[in-house]
């Protein structure tokens, strides 16, 4: 039987600024937790929440000192079959997010 994930939306408040995060039960003994401006969207065990929340403020300052350094962006196109490639090779590499992953390879010289 399948158990139903229940997701709840929560702020946190520091340096006087309000930041959203939202959990969601995966019914296994892990919680999503999603916060865009620490960019994090990840599975934690249940026992490993609690620690990971205190930890968004430090997350999100150093979200913000990586975008302040990474401000440009590159855009291209690729078809479906190219991108389910990219995200495959992206997670084979051991990268979570598939931007390390096209930095990382096109700054590594061959």
């Amino acid at each position: 039987m399948s158990h139903p994930s229940k997701k709840t939306a929560h702020t946190i408040v520091f340096g006087g600024e309000q930041y959203g995060y939202s959990l969601t039960d995966n019914g296994d003994d892990t919680t999503k937790l999603i916060c865009r401006e620490a960019r994090l969207n990840q599975d934690f065990a249940n026992e490993d929440i609690a620690e990971t929340i205190q930890l968004l403020p430090e997350y999100i300052k150093n979200a913000r000192k990586f975008l302040a350094k990474h401000d440009l962006t590159i855009r291209f196109r690729v078809s479906l079959e190219e991108k389910i490639k990219i995200v495959k090779n992206s997670k084979k590499s051991g990268f979570d997010d598939v931007s390390k992953f096209l930095r990382s390879r096109a700054l590594t010289s061959s």
